[in-house]
């Protein structure tokens, strides 16, 4: 979409329904986004107490489950009674249990919609690198969370995912226990102590859906989380074989179809 107004002008990839634009150009920043996949929600075995099922144990000694019940208009008219419950940890749904009958609480990471889209359309107006990362630390309150790629025109280019992060011991891949003092959320990653990668020597920055930084993935993701690094290579190799890019260049980065492991794997 090309998009025009008294505040910026820009072109690129927008989302459906409102002027955010996830990838794109404005004459001064060019911005792109591959997904990050973060590790931003965790299972919580809640561990009810005997006798009191309105009450489950924590790090404290005991929480409140409440229970909770909404009628809901669908389609057709139609009305449908939502019930479930929650607690510090997380949404209890019903019949969400570990294996061993203990229910499991999803705690999920809290996002901010209006600090999303208005952080976006400062981004469409952003003209210097310091107005980008500004947008940028609104985005992060919001829903999603990508690996985020701009250059501006004076040269700067960079990395800088983002996506709000809980701040934890160790990372949410298992299963923990809502009583387990170590398994608890000490806020969230201030958006400044996100891993970044700020004009490398090397030359360029990219992303492909996987880690980028991998000496400091893990306060973002866990490596399962991801894809591999096989097309995040690849692209670093193309971009790396070269001291110049054009147009033609990047239109064959995106018609490549190989696979750097492919043949290996066909010949064994």
């Amino acid at each position: 979409a090309h998009l025009e107004c008294p505040r910026y002008r820009i072109q690129g990839g927008l989302m459906l329904g409102c002027p955010v634009f996830g990838f794109g150009h404005n004459g001064h920043l060019a911005w792109g986004v591959t997904t990050a996949y973060r590790d931003a929600w965790d299972l919580y075995r809640v561990e009810r107490v005997a006798g009191d099922p309105t009450r489950y144990r924590t790090v404290e000694g005991t929480g409140v489950i409440t229970r909770q019940r909404e009628r809901r208009r669908v389609r057709f008219g139609r009305e449908v009674l939502i019930e479930w419950e929650s607690c510090q940890h997380g949404v209890i749904y019903p019949g969400w249990q570990h294996h061993d009958g203990t229910d499991l609480a999803l705690r999920l990471v809290p996002s901010d919609l209006a600090s999303y889209v208005e952080g976006y359309l400062d981004l469409a107006e952003s003209k210097s690198v310091a107005d980008h990362q500004r947008a940028l630390a609104r985005i992060n309150d919001g829903p999603f969370d990508f690996n985020h790629v701009y250059a501006h025109k004076d040269g700067h280019i960079a990395w800088e995912p983002f996506g709000r992060l809980p701040r934890r011991a160790g990372d949410g891949l298992f299963v923990r226990d809502a009583h387990d003092p170590s398994a608890q959320w000490d806020g969230f990653v201030p958006f400044g102590e996100m891993p970044k990668i700020q004009n490398p020597e090397r030359g360029f920055v990219n992303s492909a859906n996987s880690i980028v930084d991998p000496d400091n993935f893990r306060v973002a993701t866990t490596a399962v989380h991801v894809e591999p690094r096989h097309r995040h290579d690849r692209i670093a190799g193309f971009l790396a074989a070269r001291p110049k890019h054009s147009v033609e260049s990047f239109m064959a980065l995106q018609r490549d179809l190989g696979s750097d492991y492919g043949p290996r794997l066909r010949d064994a």
